[in-house]
């Protein structure tokens, strides 16, 4: 890594971490404020069992918002970062599996999932939540290989 990578790229990893930070406070303040409504939202997907649904509902906000406050302060990053990439690609699966089965979805975090205002499903909203977990992955991938940035808790070894 050259002179001016290393003095840019801690700032590009607070970056990353406020960004995911931002995105995933976002969603969990809808969620935390009403989470039998995000167990509804999760047993919409038609993917998990009526129990596990229930139980992933009702903490995913806490999850997320566990995942929040790591990102903020910028500690246990490789952890966090993984965590949040798991999370992400589990949020693109399911997405995508509800797309391509044509549910009308309220994934509870960034608006109606993938139907608009006359009810019917309409594929470029579920393009949007696609390339919101698609950019958390990437930057939780960044993070991974680049834990250590400005104002984190971690330090480089």
């Amino acid at each position: 890594m050259n002179l001016e990578s290393k003095s840019i790229q801690p700032w590009l990893t607070l970056v990353a971490r406020l960004f995911i930070a931002a995105i995933y406070l976002y969603a969990t303040v809808s969620k935390i404020g009403n989470v039998s409504e995000n167990v509804k939202a999760v047993q919409v997907y038609k993917i998990l069992p009526t129990t596990l649904a229930r139980y992933f509902g009702y903490s995913l906000p806490w999850l997320e918002l566990g995942l929040v406050l790591l990102l903020v302060f910028g500690v246990s990053m490789r952890f966090t970062a993984a965590a949040t990439a798991f999370l992400s690609i589990l949020y693109l699966v399911a997405i995508s599996s509800a797309w391509a089965r044509h549910l009308p979805i309220n994934c509870g975090c960034f608006g109606t999932g993938g139907v608009t205002a006359d009810g019917k499903v309409h594929p470029l909203i579920y393009l949007r939540e696609i390339g919101i977990n698609t950019l958390d992955l990437l930057l939780a991938i960044y993070l991974w290989y680049r834990p250590f940035g400005k104002w984190g808790l971690d330090k480089s070894k």
